[in-house]
């Protein structure tokens, strides 16, 4: 509950704040080094290591250096492959003062056997390794892969001049998109900067190297998640739909394999939630909702199984949050309203059990925001201004105890923009006023701070736009 996973719905967006800071202590060690210097590199997604590596090989262009790689490895033959480098380095790799960077990350038995034997034999020559190479070598392995790494060639290990585990320093900013409502979908730009758009082109060669594999297991169904959120990251929708009933159908194929267990059914749920998704931004909301229930309908039967864990109920709430949006998007107004008061009442619930956590805070604003939302719909406005203001209550509380994240300002920008779009329902201008205002100066540091991001500059055009109508409504109709 405490921070998202890899391996479940989730697309990457970049690096966190804590990934910059990664990445800029791997910048120096790589600088730094004059001579031979070993670098392990441990991550689950194969999204940040590919921001690592372009930015590292356009850092060394900039040098008249290089990042020298070895042609795409598999798993019959990497050992002989990185054992030949060894024993035989280029000659361009001292000329050019190139940094080696060797990814062992493949995924697969044949794959965790290559890397077995490869620690074997390297921890074997360590100083064969330190003779022969005087450059910076960097190795990429699968996340969880440090401990194996320090088991297997101890001595190795002990040489290593820095190493670094991307899932440990939180070092992904993710953005799950089974559960984005209305007033987040727009974290997503649409002029991507080269290095996210890269992560994604990598996410789907991945999806696409695994289904010529014809093995259809869970690492495939997980691939196939990230390949989704990917391809919606490129706002291609249409393929987006293609690779969730994809999906879909092979979570169907493994539950048939593995029978009722928890995990495959829930493995159903998150592909019916990206065929969900994909349906409802192409408008097809019937369809949509079709998917949205049949997901709810499995996360309630997982629930009378399992008690309300933490998980299961936060579960149910981000499917009542699906099947409440396309209800409003169907104007099925009362249907949403009571779809969202369900699932604000299990985040109160998942408050009670665990506390005042951030992301149960959050999901809390985003519930009330929801809530709120149909008020207004319905032309209950005084109930939406209440429900609004204690959301804006909640995102402040989230930016004391968290700081100002670029998602807790713009969090807290959006509970600013409902607080006054409803005060100026209500006639209350200068509380509208008020919000705005506040509004605008939080969506222009995050246009400063972020420059590239058109999102950011449409939603700080919007907030000015609705303060400057405030603004010429004369004082005279306020309150």
């Amino acid at each position: 509950m405490t921070a998202r996973r890899l391996d479940e719905s989730s697309s990457l967006v970049g690096l966190s704040a804590a990934g910059e800071n990664a990445w800029s202590e791997f910048r120096r060690q790589v600088e730094w080094a004059e001579d031979f210097a070993l670098i392990f590199l441990f991550s689950a997604s194969r999204g940040p290591v590919e921001i690592f590596r372009e930015r590292l090989d356009d850092l060394l262009r900039t040098r008249v250096s290089r990042l020298w790689q070895l042609p795409p490895l598999e798993p019959a033959d990497c050992v002989d492959s990185v054992m030949e480098l060894v024993h035989q380095p280029p000659q361009e790799l001292p000329v050019l003062k190139a940094t080696l960077w060797l990814d062992l990350s493949g995924r697969g038995e044949m794959w965790d056997e290559a890397r077995n034997a490869l620690l074997t034999r390297l921890n074997e020559h360590r100083e064969l390794l330190r003779r022969q190479l005087h450059q910076p070598v960097v190795l990429i392995f699968p996340g969880g892969w440090r401990a194996q790494v320090r088991d297997l060639a101890p001595d190795l290990w002990a040489v290593r001049a820095y190493s670094l585990d991307l899932d440990e320093t939180g070092s992904v900013q993710l953005q799950g998109t089974s559960e984005l409502s209305n007033d987040s979908k727009d974290t997503l730009p649409s002029h991507l900067p080269a290095e996210q758009l890269r992560a994604a082109v990598a996410q789907l060669r991945e999806w696409q190297r695994l289904r010529e594999t014809a093995v259809i297991d869970r690492n495939l169904l997980i691939t196939g998640w990230r390949a989704f959120d990917a391809a919606m990251v490129l706002k291609n929708v249409h393929f987006s739909e293609q690779i969730a009933k994809e999906t879909l159908d092979i979570a169907h194929k493994l539950r048939v394999h593995l029978g009722d267990l928890p995990q495959p059914l829930r493995d159903i749920a998150v592909s019916l939630d990206k065929v969900g998704q994909a349906s409802r931004d192409l408008g097809q909301l019937e369809e949509a909702r079709d998917a949205f229930r049949e997901s709810l309908g499995l996360r309630r039967q997982l629930r009378t199984r399992l008690g309300d864990l933490p998980e299961i109920l936060r579960d149910i709430s981000v499917s009542l949050d699906n099947v409440g949006q396309v209800s409003r998007d169907l104007g099925q107004l009362e249907e949403a309203r009571d779809t969202f008061r369900e699932s604000l009442g299990l985040r109160h619930q998942l408050r009670t059990q665990l506390g005042d956590l951030p992301e149960i805070l959050r999901d809390i604003s985003v519930s009330l925001d929801n809530v709120g939302q149909v008020s207004r719909d319905l032309g209950q406005l005084e109930e939406a201004r209440d429900t609004f203001r204690e959301s804006l209550g909640l995102r402040r509380q989230l930016r004391t105890k968290v700081g100002d994240t670029p998602q807790t300002l713009r969090d807290l920008s959006i509970a600013l923009d409902n607080v006054g779009t409803v005060a100026r329902d209500l006639g209350r201008l200068e509380e509208a006023r008020a919000a705005f205002a506040e509004c605008v100066i939080i969506r222009q540091r995050l246009a400063t701070t972020f420059p590239g991001n058109e999102d950011f500059r449409n939603l700080l055009n919007a907030a000015q736009k609705r303060l400057d109508e405030v603004a010429l409504t004369p004082s005279s109709t306020t309150q």
